[in-house]
């Protein structure tokens, strides 16, 4: 339905100077308008916090032909693996205008050594962020800085050593 006054465009505006708005309501706190890597305005968070929650994870093909990770909810809640020689990945989108500084895994072994890296979704591999002296669960991972683009975002991956292993979720710093 259309007001009088009212005009409905599908074309791109481009400004050459400062824009304004007259009058905004009132939106959610936690988020603001930013520009991606192209100057495009786009809807972001003002939060410094991601929280990897445990249904966040899969388990590699490593370990046999069930691949599958199990939630326990026996009393500590969190995902395990099916085998000892499995990874749990969690795969963590960062907000246009933000950047991934560092990660902290949640598990009941704090030995298991947590890794992060960069991928993208239109090319495969990963590049290492992990800082040189290694992560374990439990301690906070200062990584490579990992500023958003339009294509990448941030793996994660805890090595267990047995399916006792929990895993309870985790954080993503934002700066």
């Amino acid at each position: 339905m259309k007001w009088i006054g009212q005009h409905i465009l599908d074309l791109i505006s481009r400004f050459r100077s400062d824009v304004y708005l007259d009058n905004p309501t009132s939106g959610n706190p936690t988020k603001s308008l930013g520009l991606d890597t192209n100057n495009k305005v786009v809807y972001t968070s003002d939060y410094s916090t991601i929280k990897v929650l445990p249904h966040h994870f899969l388990q590699n093909n490593e370990g046999g032909v069930n691949k599958s990770i199990l939630y326990d909810d026996s009393g500590t809640i969190g995902v395990s693996a099916s085998h000892a020689d499995a990874e749990l990945y969690a795969f963590v989108e960062i907000p246009i205008g933000k950047t991934a500084s560092s990660v902290t895994i949640y598990g009941s072994d704090t030995a298991n050594v947590v890794n992060a890296y960069e991928a993208d979704v239109n090319a495969s591999g990963l590049t290492d962020k992990t800082h040189v002296d290694g992560c374990v669960v439990g301690t906070a991972c200062d990584i490579t800085d990992v500023a958003a683009d339009t294509t990448n975002y941030l793996v994660i991956k805890v090595t267990v050593t047995a399916v006792s292993d929990i895993v309870y979720g985790g954080t993503v710093t934002l700066i």
